[in-house]
């Protein structure tokens, strides 16, 4: 089994009659053509490219055309060669129901997985498997099945092509997320890939690290605007919530005092009640003042107005215990 040169020729012939409109003659000559494709099992130097890049083009014909008469050609064509090897028949199908069914649908997923399955190091399975992956949104194993598809077959140009616009087509997805991270790791795995040779590439890859770090620049630029938004907003609340202590130990200081001068009590009485709740209410204004404020409650035992307070209440305890006989009536 070895490639001939009829196979590709007799393909642009099949590929002339559907532009022709020619179904009938078309189907005719495609059933003979694959009773005499015997280039056997995959191997990349019998598996000529250019006859592969012919079964793409011959593929892309049923994005608009019907591909019915063609799909059941090759359905009588398995079930009657059963015991020939049929991998090369198998690979013109996928490409026809690839272009034929709408790209995104399971049933080529399903279909796909099976080829894969049954012929593990044909690399054309996988790298159409690789573009369903992209399709669907799962870039990363997008990318998994493509670098498998360019490691069975390093020298193959379309894969390397295919592998590497796929990495260039996720980079932009992260880039738009702001995922600056992972689309560092995507430009570092295109250099992986790079042949030394290709300057076309190489240019691209030093626009997306360019593109990267401008993006990691504005990033940084606003974190920093939005920490110093952050920060006085913070700083804002902060005071409001000061005020709002203060002035909740204001209303309660002249509510008190309005109580006690409606009592009959003495003047020191009263003097020492009103110097109590004085520092209690101060107390209460400053600790609401330290609580609400985080770089305060982190330092809250080095705060001087807060050990103030606490030993003007102490203060105000030991007077009391001391002066105890001013509160009898």
């Amino acid at each position: 089994m070895s490639y001939k040169s009829e196979y590709l020729t007799d393909l642009n012939k099949i590929v002339d009659l559907i532009k022709d409109n020619k179904d009938s003659d078309a189907v005719s000559h495609f059933s003979v053509y694959l009773e005499n494709l015997d280039i056997g099992k995959y191997q990349s130097t019998i598996w000529n490219e250019n006859w592969r890049r012919k079964v793409y083009k011959f593929g892309e014909l049923f994005k608009v055309k019907d591909a019915g008469i063609f799909i059941d050609a090759i359905d009588n064509f398995l079930n009657s060669n059963k015991s020939k090897n049929v991998e090369a028949v198998e690979f013109i199908y996928s490409e026809i129901i690839w272009n034929y069914f709408a790209l995104g649908t399971v049933y080529i997923s399903g279909i796909l997985k099976k080829l894969i399955d049954k012929y593990k190091l044909n690399p054309e399975f996988r790298n159409s498997y690789a573009h369903f992956l992209e399709i669907k949104g799962n870039y990363d194993l997008s990318i998994e099945e493509a670098l498998v598809a360019l490691k069975i077959e390093p020298r193959n140009q379309d894969f390397y092509v295919s592998c590497f616009n796929k990495y260039k087509r996720y980079f932009d997805v992260l880039i738009l997320k702001g995922k600056i991270v992972e689309a560092e790791k995507i430009i570092r795995g295109m250099e992986k890939i790079l042949k030394k040779e290709d300057v076309a590439f190489q240019n691209i890859i030093i626009s997306l690290w360019d593109r990267l770090n401008d993006h990691k620049i504005i990033n940084e630029r606003i974190n920093g605007i939005a920490d110093i938004v952050r920060k006085a907003t913070n700083k804002e609340q902060s005071k409001i919530i000061e005020i709002m202590g203060f002035f909740v130990a204001i209303l309660g200081f002249v509510f008190i005092s309005i109580n006690l001068a409606t009592n009959n009590l003495k003047f020191q009485q009263v003097l020492l009640i009103m110097m109590g709740m004085a520092i209690i209410l101060a107390f209460f204004a400053t600790l609401v003042s330290i609580l609400f404020n985080k770089s305060k409650l982190k330092d809250i035992f080095s705060d001087f107005k807060f050990w103030l307070i606490i030993i003007l209440l102490l203060l105000f305890f030991v007077v009391a215990f001391k002066y105890q006989e001013i509160f009898r009536i």
